[in-house]
């Protein structure tokens, strides 16, 4: 368990540091001028590269700077017209033809094509950890030509190899906005990211950024509907303590954070300005399975068993989470995951001991690496003891700060790792796509040809039924080889001052910064 008498003594302190975080953090920028809104990005942003970027936080900045062919409907999260004015749909579902708006522009003023749609879409297939998303377009899977064809200026159209009944919530996802191709060949893969060069297609463009501080936006005066952004200036922080971002929002100093430290729900659930909801996600830990013995997959499922849940949910996380039984959380229409039990110790013991491990003899000490933060500390703390508790081993805390715990988890230089999936469209595949062998979000070394094959069969199967009974059974092989411990599945915590409207809970978190406007009196 964590300490309780450290985690009252943070709680009592927060009165008290407040004035001071918010003096230290922003005496360097006292003398910028005050931007309209500003909210808490969690950590440092890596990339701003739509095709590249793949964590929440940075996505967040992305989908406010581009935009795809749809976008997202702020409340109800249906594909809405974003770059394409409409389209149109063959009648066997293979064939989508996008009509851009006419005179759309980049945030240099330049004119954006179909043509930008097809570069983008072609790099993104050589570039994109989410690669694998257009594995369904005509010529991807026999490495052929790819069914993407610019038309005109205003059409772009793509053909697939079988019906995609979401590939409009794919179209709205920002892999696949569009990337200025004169702009990277005239700076380069990665100076075309800096502010002053960076052009996009956004309601915003990127202004200033500052390391280990903030990214500052500003309206897009070319965007197509400029007229309906309200906002002028947005500063994004990167804060990565959820102590720190609470005690900012207290002093007045942000509009929103969208996480509120779990040792603070129980004192905020009341108040008008905090929102609780259910997410698509999924928390768990990844492991290495290229690092013996977690090659095997006892040993994997005995330290998915000796690990309670219940007891993270109710004692660290405050109750605001629901222990996971499976990896592909609830609340995807016409699909059930296969339920596993998620915490028996004695049988853990007794899988570890077949390992040739008995009680823990032998056993190496691991490193459960984690993204630095008062939750996540105290997380890997309390699952270090219980796996200790049960197994009899050691596992050490191995906290980085979130920039150098993606990049070591990318390149798998850990052993044990706490990590997350949150969906970006409401289809069981944008989960387990993930452990394709061929996906480069796997990072775990697992691979397993009939977990690929099913997965690879559903993507082209038009019956409804039995394309999820396809992606159930990939679902059993994953929980049954265990390269993932599933720990709880996500509820979003958020509290953004009542002044502003625009903003609506949604099971994936998605809040457009483009209709943030403040509430007339």
């Amino acid at each position: 368990m964590p300490n309780l008498d450290r985690l009252n003594f943070f709680w009592l302190l927060l009165l008290f540091v407040s004035p001071v975080v918010a003096v230290i953090l922003f005496a360097v920028g006292s003398h910028r001028e005050k931007a309209d809104f500003t909210f808490v990005n969690q950590g440092e942003v890596t990339s701003l590269d739509p095709a590249v970027t793949t964590a929440v936080h940075e996505g967040r900045i992305v989908m406010a700077v581009f935009e795809g062919l749809t976008t997202y409907h702020p409340e109800t999260l249906r594909p809405v017209p974003g770059a394409a004015e409409s389209w149109d749909i063959s009648e066997d579902g293979l064939q989508y033809t996008f009509h851009l708006r006419p005179g759309m522009k980049w945030s240099d003023g330049s004119p954006l094509t179909a043509d930008d749609f097809l570069f983008s879409w072609k790099r993104f297939r050589t570039v994109a950890p989410y690669a694998y998303l257009l594995d369904n377009v005509k010529g991807a899977a026999s490495g052929g030509e790819l069914g993407l064809l610019a038309i005109d200026e205003h059409t772009f159209v793509v053909q697939l190899e079988a019906p995609c009944p979401f590939f409009l919530a794919l179209t709205a996802f920002y892999p696949l906005c569009p990337v200025n191709r004169r702009c990277i060949e005239k700076h380069g893969d990665r100076e075309w990211l800096k502010p002053g060069n960076i052009v996009s297609n956004g309601p915003f463009r990127v202004r200033e950024r500052h390391l280990k501080d903030r990214i500052r936006l500003e309206r897009n005066p070319h965007y197509w509907d400029r007229e309906n952004v309200a906002l002028d200036l947005i500063d994004a922080l990167a804060v990565e303590s959820p102590i720190t971002a609470f005690n900012l929002y207290l002093t007045g100093d942000v509009d929103w954070i969208n996480v509120v430290p779990s040792i603070a729900i129980h004192a905020v659930r009341d108040r008008p300005d905090y929102s609780e909801s259910v997410n698509l996600g999924t928390n768990f830990l990844r492991f290495n399975v290229e690092r013996p013995p977690l090659n095997d997959h006892r040993v994997r499922m005995a330290l998915h068993l000796a690990i309670n849940s219940a007891d993270l949910v109710e004692h660290v996380l405050m109750g605001a989470q629901q222990p996971a039984f499976s990896y592909v959380p609830p609340g995807i229409a016409d699909y059930a995951p296969p339920r596993r039990e998620n915490h028996d110790g004695k049988l853990a013991a007794r899988l570890l001991a077949d390992a040739g491990f008995p009680d823990g003899r032998g056993f190496p000490e691991f490193r459960i690496l984690y993204s630095m933060g008062e939750t996540n500390r105290d997380l890997v703390e309390v699952i270090c003891n219980q796996v200790h508790e049960h197994l009899k081993i050691t596992l050490h805390p191995a906290g980085q700060e979130r920039q150098s715990y993606f990049v070591n988890q990318k390149a798998r230089e850990y052993d044990i790792s706490l990590s997350s999936w949150l969906g970006d469209y409401l289809d069981p595949s944008n989960f387990l796509e993930v452990f394709l062998s061929e996906s480069r979000n796997n990072r775990t070394g697992w691979k397993n040809d009939d977990y690929d094959r099913l997965l690879h069969a559903a993507a082209r199967e038009l019956d409804g039924n039995k394309r999820a009974a396809l992606m159930r059974r990939a679902e059993e092989i994953l929980l049954d080889e265990m390269p993932i411990s599933p720990l709880y599945y996500r509820t979003t915590t958020n509290m953004i001052k009542t002044v502003w409207e625009g903003y609506h809970d949604n099971i994936l978190d998605i809040h457009p910064l483009k209709t943030l406007r403040r509430r007339k009196p």
